[in-house]
């Protein structure tokens, strides 16, 4: 906690060299398939996939961060790049799709060079450890298959609104607007924050966070003003990995889990959980450890739910 004006941010550690724990396609495939083979090679319309086992500076899950080109041609292939920070992954769709029998090379940029900050690098600055991936990955298209990855679609408010309530959020003791003329019902939200109604989520909305505000305090190098979530907004449209919001929910390993208690995703380590709420100073996941998710909930499609909705532009306008 501070306690005087220029006492600044205590001290935070940084975490490993992030890794790469899967990526699609694997290297070689479609290298043995036989000409004319049915169904063999990289699907047509799969998109590359990266899932890392640490949060990225969400300015290099873009297409900077990768290099493909077709052996035999000059064209390289463009990418429409998804940051998905519920599974920590990042899908890139080629734009135009692949083209079937032509053999791909792909390599990913070397963070270490510095250049115009491309390649993956984790939200406080560690290279990216290439352990795990080799320097080129080679693989063949094929043809499409039935089934291709979901896109993300348009998520409106009111499943917003009903994901928020659903997790405990918007209880009278949390993040519910006073009602006016209402005793029991007249408290003032946690942190100024209603999650009730289309007007609370609206003023949420590109207003900074009061744990990412440092705008008072002097002694700016102090509190290292280039550190990622540096005033961080509550909630960004159309970048939940902007979104201090997102995160909170996040920062809990409950909420990897379905509603059967099974893990759907594999959480973080708790060392990185903790380094992260360090590093954003929040007092730790939302719902608090000591409320937790609702029994009858499944923490995991709630936060997709919320995610997809920030995705979507946070809509405001369809809430009811």
């Amino acid at each position: 906690m501070l306690v005087a004006c220029d006492a600044g941010d205590p001290p935070l550690s940084l975490g490993p060299r992030p890794r790469i724990i899967h990526y699609q396609p694997q290297s070689g495939v479609g290298l043995d398939c036989v000409p004319g083979e049915t169904g063999c090679g990289f699907p047509a319309n799969q998109p590359l996939v990266f899932e890392l086992d640490r949060w990225l500076l969400p300015s290099t899950a873009t297409r900077q961060s990768i290099q493909v080109n077709a052996l035999g041609t000059d064209g390289l292939v463009h990418w429409e790049p998804y940051y998905d920070l519920v599974t920590r992954t990042v899908t890139y769709r080629p734009g135009g799709g692949w083209a079937e029998g032509y053999l791909y090379d792909l390599k990913l940029f070397d963070s270490s060079l510095g250049e115009q900050g491309w390649g993956f690098r984790s939200y406080d600055g560690q290279l990216l450890n290439p352990i795990g991936i080799p320097e080129h990955v080679l693989f063949l298209v094929g043809p499409s298959i039935e089934q291709s990855v979901a896109a993300v679609s348009h998520t409106p408010c009111r499943e917003a609104l009903r994901a928020f309530a659903a997790a405990g959020c918007s209880s009278a003791n949390c993040h519910r607007a006073p009602v006016e003329g209402n005793s029991v019902g007249s408290k003032v939200p946690c942190a100024g924050l209603a999650l009730d109604s289309a007007d609370g989520l609206a003023e949420s909305i590109g207003r900074v966070a009061r744990a990412t505000d440092r705008g008072g305090l002097s002694g700016v190098s102090s509190v290292m003003p280039e550190r990622f979530g540096f005033n961080m907004a509550v909630i960004k449209a159309g970048e939940p990995s902007l979104s201090l919001l997102a995160y909170r929910m996040l920062l809990g390993r409950d909420a990897y889990r379905r509603k059967d208690g099974e893990l759907a995703v594999p959480p973080p380590s708790n060392e990185e959980l903790q380094r992260t709420t360090n590093w954003f100073g929040v007092t730790g996941p939302m719902p608090p450890v000591d409320v937790g998710w609702p029994k009858d909930a499944s923490p995991i499609d709630l936060v997709n739910t919320i995610q997809q909705w920030i995705q979507s532009g946070a809509p405001t306008d369809d809430c009811d």
